[in-house]
């Protein structure tokens, strides 16, 4: 929505059409609007999943609500192999560690990226370590969409009056 409300009508600017414009504003719509409705096979990272902060939890669960997914951190912190690497025996632990762990990532991450002094870095053993939780959350979420994803087309297709 914020893409279409940047739509700029210059018809000083050299090649502008107003009939392009129209219907490139449509097309960003009708896929909007086609994904919201329900068709997951659209593209819409572009045009309506947008962020530009680090992804904190919070951020990446805010990606996924605008499709129905609620807390998606907390959703794949209950893959065992997930729960595993935490040393937790309890999602909702392993929820509590994956906030944690990524949090101080993301201030490590800052600390190295604003820092005045060029030479400021994590460790070997830090950076690996940042890498598995990295690698087996996103495996985690992985499995989240796609059971998500097997579950809403099930829906989609049983909705299509098979007679079942």
């Amino acid at each position: 929505m914020e893409a279409l409300a940047r739509v700029r009508l210059n018809p000083t600017e050299e090649g502008f059409s107003r009939d392009n414009v129209f219907a490139e504003a449509l097309a960003r719509f009708t896929v909007t609007y086609e994904f919201c409705c329900g068709d997951l096979s659209k593209d819409i990272y572009h045009d309506l999943i947008h962020n530009e902060n680090n992804m904190r939890p919070q951020e990446i669960n805010s990606l996924f609500n605008i499709s129905g997914l609620r807390d998606v951190c907390r959703l794949a912190s209950e893959d065992v192999e997930f729960m595993a690497l935490m040393g937790e025996a309890e999602p909702g632990k392993a929820h509590g560690q994956l906030v944690e762990r990524l949090e101080e990532y993301f201030e490590r991450r800052n600390q190295v990226a604003h820092a005045i002094n060029a030479m400021r870095s994590s460790g070997p053993e830090q950076i690996s370590t940042d890498i598995e939780l990295l690698r087996s959350f996103g495996r985690a979420l992985c499995a989240v969409l796609e059971h998500q994803a097997s579950s809403a087309s099930g829906t989609v297709e049983d909705s299509k009056g098979d007679g079942a």
